[in-house]
């Protein structure tokens, strides 16, 4: 009987001590795997930090969304307004007027949406942490908030009549635009920055294609 007790208490000693070697391995191999892990995360970053360090003229994306507001905000209403005023041959009574006013309200729908540039490039990285798909659902929502605001702005010097207006068009061209801004952005950018000579083909050829078509209407 005192055999078999023994045999008993010494098969539980080893079945608890096979465990806790079970464990000790398991735990081994999940540490194993997160410092993996994690070596590749520095990696990542470590590469980013590279490639951001070898730009000749790097842009934050606060300034990138900026000099996008300020040029989409520009070029496409420049040539809006110039249709609108000045698609005849004959110039307009009060031509000189009517410039004053296109060049106010460019300019300030221009300056509007560099101004707020910063903010909307904050809103689209907050927005890329929800995931992939929402990210790419909201993106023309932010477009839309971003023109109609901008769009308002410069359209208020031309009377209550063109803010409408001017919001209605701000809001709709910048859902399709902005969009595609915003994607080609984060796919060029590298740990927050992107290379000027890459930044300004995008802003620019969105910007004036935009305004192409606002002219073959």
């Amino acid at each position: 009987m005192g055999v078999h007790d023994t045999r008993t208490k010494s098969n539980v000693e080893m079945t608890g001590l096979t465990a806790d070697m079970d464990l000790i391995r398991l735990d081994t191999i999940i540490a194993a795997n997160e410092e993996i892990a994690l070596q590749k995360r520095n990696e990542h970053i470590y590469t980013a930090e590279l490639e951001s360090g070898l730009m000749r003229n790097p842009v934050s994306a606060e300034r990138a969304y900026s000099l996008f507001g300020f040029l989409f905000g520009a070029i496409p209403t420049t040539a809006l307004l110039g249709r609108t005023f000045f698609e005849n041959t004959r110039p307009p009574n009060e031509f000189a007027l009517i410039v004053l006013l296109v060049i106010v309200s460019t300019l300030f729908t221009a300056g509007a949406g560099a101004l707020t540039g910063s903010l909307v490039s904050k809103v689209t990285a907050r927005s890329l942490k929800l995931g992939p798909l929402t990210y790419i659902l909201l993106l023309p929502l932010i477009g839309a908030v971003w023109g109609l605001f901008c769009g308002f702005s410069g359209g208020i010097f031309l009377f209550f009549f063109g803010a409408i207006v001017g919001g209605i068009i701000g809001a709709v061209s910048a859902a399709v635009a902005f969009p595609l801004f915003a994607l080609l952005h984060h796919n060029l950018q590298k740990n927050g920055f992107i290379e000027l000579k890459h930044l300004l083909p995008v802003v620019v050829g969105i910007s004036f294609t935009a305004a192409a078509l606002i002219l073959g209407l």
